[in-house]
Formats: structure tokens, C-alpha cells, sequence
């Protein structure tokens, strides 16, 4: 771009701190981006842990070694609540 160049790795810290010091509109507006993106991220992350640690089950899951706040919530949404089941009769001869 107009015979800029970068000199650290892509995707590093040091990257994206030259980046910031070039003057284009382009790049910032990309910046500002991000960083939107990222505040977003952060919020529903913290909506995350507190809906999970607020779960019995969710707790209960997150014992399991692996199991974070996003998975336990996950696999708790998808059994569901066993006693919400319906219970029919069985068949018998």
C-alpha cells in the first residue's frame, strides 16, 4: 500500500502497533471496528460465566476437566430439563 512496508509477522502484537501509526482512514476505520467487535465479545462473555455460574447443571458440568462456561452451557441448553419430558403410558400386553 503506497510502498509501506511492515516489518513484523503478521497477526502479532508488533503488527498491528505499526499499523496503528500509519495515517490512512482505511486503517482506522478498521480499528475502530475491531475494537467494537471486541468490546461486544467482552460483554457477552461476561453474560456467559454469569448465566453459567448461576446454572446448577452448568456448574456441575464445569467440574469435568474441559468443560468451560461456553460448553457448559451449551450441553446444559441441549438436555434440557429431564422433568419437562413428556411421560406416556407404556405399552404393555
Amino acid at each position: 500500500m503506497n510502498g509501506i512496508s511492515i516489518n513484523a509477522k503478521p497477526f502479532t502484537k508488533e503488527f498491528m502497533d505499526e499499523l496503528r501509526v500509519i495515517d490512512d482512514y482505511r486503517i482506522k476505520g478498521y480499528f475502530s471496528i475491531i475494537e467494537s467487535v471486541n468490546r461486544e465479545i467482552d460483554n457477552v462473555s461476561k453474560i456467559i460465566t454469569e448465566k453459567a455460574i448461576a446454572n446448577e447443571d452448568a456448574r456441575l458440568l464445569m467440574t469435568i476437566p474441559g468443560i468451560s462456561f461456553y460448553s457448559a452451557l451449551l450441553i446444559a441448553s441441549e438436555i434440557g430439563e429431564p422433568s419437562l419430558c413428556i411421560q406416556t403410558p407404556s405399552i404393555s400386553p
